[in-house]
């Protein structure tokens, strides 16, 4: 085998580029098949095929089905996975050097031999709807937090305007007033749009390496303590119990009333 770091490009004759690069001081390959079909080579009518097919690929060959896929990769230490871009669909495997052939011909194989099962197809469906309307709500939310900034931004200038035609005597206080109460408006309406969109129970805050929970600083500590749950289970007969009705600690916008800058007036 060559130990030659220089990437080589071979064209077989059928047309098939082969990239290869030797690194010698590894013990793992990685290996990928790119597809020259991504979202842009689409029409209006296709819209997202390329990355159905990509998820298709997955769910089962003629020899292997989509738990035979996982399993053959991963019970030797490897990764298999794929993704879908603009310009290509990329289907990926990295493994020890030992089970290049096996990745070779498992990656190969959902490449060039997949079984487009109608019960797949239709859940495939369904996840897709699911994530095209999670999408959608996140876009709408943006949306809205942007007009709402934008709307700030008017009442503000609106006050500016208003003061300044006050100094030379063209407004009254109670305009200043109005224009005020329409900007505290504008505010709310920015304030509620970001608090249903960043709210905790849709947040993950992730951390890697040498840190656990506890060491973020978080007020309230771990959500989830394991030794907690172990002292509750120990010593008992089942896993289960009649435990009482879990409390909610993330923020539910539904269980708040709709904030507004309405002041109520003080009785005497």
């Amino acid at each position: 085998m060559s130990q030659d770091p220089t990437p080589r490009l071979t064209t077989l004759p059928n047309g098939l580029r082969i990239v290869t690069r030797q690194m010698p001081g590894l013990h793992s390959a990685a290996l990928g098949i790119w597809v020259s079909a991504g979202g842009r080579n689409e029409r209006a009518d296709q819209n997202g095929i390329a990355h159905f097919l990509e998820h298709m690929a997955f769910k089962g060959t003629a020899t292997r089905s989509a738990l035979h896929i996982a399993e053959a990769i991963e019970d030797v230490g490897g990764y298999i996975n794929a993704y879908t871009s603009r310009d290509a669909t990329a289907y990926y495997v990295r493994v020890l050097e030992d089970d290049v052939d096996l990745a070779f011909d498992v990656i190969s194989d959902i490449v060039l031999n997949p079984v487009f099962d109608e019960r797949e197809i239709e859940v495939e469906r369904g996840v897709i709807s699911q994530a095209r309307a999670a999408y959608a709500a996140l876009q709408a939310s943006l949306r809205t937090i942007q007009s709402s900034q934008k709307a700030v931004d008017a009442a503000e200038l609106s006050l500016e305007g208003v003061r300044a035609e006050n100094s030379v005597g063209s407004r009254t206080i109670l305009d200043i007033l109005n224009a005020e109460q329409e900007s505290l408006n504008a505010k709310v309406e920015l304030v509620t749009a970001r608090r249903n969109a960043y709210v905790a129970g849709f947040t993950l805050l992730a951390a890697m390496g040498h840190a656990e929970a506890d060491d973020l600083g978080l007020e309230s500590g771990t959500l989830y303590d394991p030794m907690v749950n172990y002292d509750r289970v120990e010593g008992k007969w089942f896993d289960w119990d009649y435990d009482g009705k879990p409390q909610a600690v993330s923020t539910r916008t539904v269980d708040t009333p709709a904030q507004n800058a309405k002041v109520d007036a003080v009785q005497p």
